[in-house]
């Protein structure tokens, strides 16, 4: 590459760039941020994203985090402390939301969620209620042993019967499929006359 092409190149470049302050666009199609733009992201860009959409509609939410960023309001992410680690690797399993909000002021809960799926960490699944007693007695066995209900079809030797809750609904849940499935938990049935 010779220097006059480095040099055609340099004030094409500047060219651009002058045409592109005078139309108020970007060469990719974006408008320029204006003053006020500016003045509404420094406002709400830091605490309260959703309002600084509201108010600047033809921008998206990711424009807005950028240039918060780029205008020094927004601090990047910091990264994990071992301590904090530690601390939801204790929390996550067992504590509530609001718990675990208080335990980490300075973190959205989804940053949470994935920092606890890179760890591993998983929280126990509240299975609802389908209305048969024996599957929800079954359910709720599963989850005292921390199993998931593929687990425990597995174990039963049954496929599908126990995961998917809108079937039980309108079909009777098939006696030796769960006596199965209340056997591989360690259980019994029993009958009880009442007499």
């Amino acid at each position: 590459m010779d220097l006059r092409s480095a040099a055609r190149g340099a004030a094409t470049a500047q060219r651009m760039r002058e045409q592109a302050k005078r139309r108020g666009v970007a060469p990719n199609g974006g408008k320029h941020w204006t003053v006020r733009e500016d003045a509404i992201v420094r406002k709400f860009a830091p605490n309260d994203y959703p309002a600084a959409h509201k108010r600047l509609p033809h921008r998206s939410r990711r424009a807005i985090v950028a240039r918060s960023f780029r205008l020094g309001t927004s601090r990047p992410r910091q990264p994990w402390l071992g301590s904090e680690v530690v601390l939801l690797k204790k929390l996550y399993p067992i504590a509530t939301l609001p718990e675990l909000r208080a335990g980490f002021p300075h973190c959205c809960l989804r940053r949470l969620q994935r920092k606890a799926h890179k760890l591993g960490l998983r929280r126990p699944r509240l299975w609802r209620k389908v209305g048969h007693p024996l599957i929800d007695a079954l359910r709720a066995r599963a989850v005292e042993l921390n199993m998931s209900m593929t687990d425990v079809e597995a174990f039963a030797e049954t496929k599908g019967h126990f995961r998917q809750p809108h079937r039980l609904h309108r079909r009777r849940a098939a006696r030796d499929h769960v006596a199965r499935a209340i056997e591989a938990l360690g259980g019994r049935l029993l009958i009880d006359w009442g007499d």
